[in-house]
């Protein structure tokens, strides 16, 4: 079972040009508001999707749907998380699912697609305090890369993101969380 890692990614721009972008990488299930790594960076149809247990890892070698989306994705999974009543409020940040890692590549391909949108993302891992952090991009260039320097600082962050407190998660006067 994965870490969820909770992710954040606030656009900033021209609304017609934040509107086509939420249309091109709707998931067509949840629609707009949602994220389709697909549409981003599709996966090769000839890649084997299936169980992989040691006799398809022989068979397939690296050519299998896991080892793909971890290289092209950084995360096992596409992004997931979506209540079935899920709606997107417009001007809200985008929020999402994924195993283990943030998925960077689909990102920098996104502000690659649409350079004239400032687009931002944070990330925290469900374990938190740890992986987590925020990068922008603009111009189809990441132009900020921050994560936290100190553990105190990382709680905070973390819990933000996830819409919660160090309180709530039992962390409140942690001796443990000190600079």
């Amino acid at each position: 079972m994965p870490n969820h890692v909770q992710n954040r990614i606030t656009l900033d721009g021209d609304s017609e040009r934040i509107a086509a972008l939420l249309e091109t990488i709707k998931n067509d299930k949840h629609g707009i508001g949602s994220i389709d790594f697909q549409k981003i960076i599709p996966m090769p149809t000839n890649i084997y999707r299936s169980d992989l247990g040691q006799e398809e890892r022989e068979r397939y070698g690296e050519n299998n749907w896991y080892d793909w989306s971890i290289e092209h994705w950084h995360t096992k999974w596409p992004a997931y998380g979506y209540d079935e009543d899920f709606s997107y409020t417009p001007g809200e940040p985008l929020t999402f699912l994924t195993a283990w890692s943030a998925p960077h590549p689909i990102l920098e391909k996104l502000a690659e697609l649409f350079p004239e949108i400032e687009i931002t993302h944070e990330w925290a891992d469900e374990d938190i305090g740890n992986n987590c952090g925020r990068c922008s991009y603009l111009g189809g260039e990441r132009t900020e890369e921050w994560t936290p320097d100190f553990e105190e600082e990382a709680v905070e962050f973390a819990c933000e993101v996830w819409g919660t407190s160090p309180e709530d998660e039992g962390l409140l006067n942690d001796p443990d969380l000190t600079e």
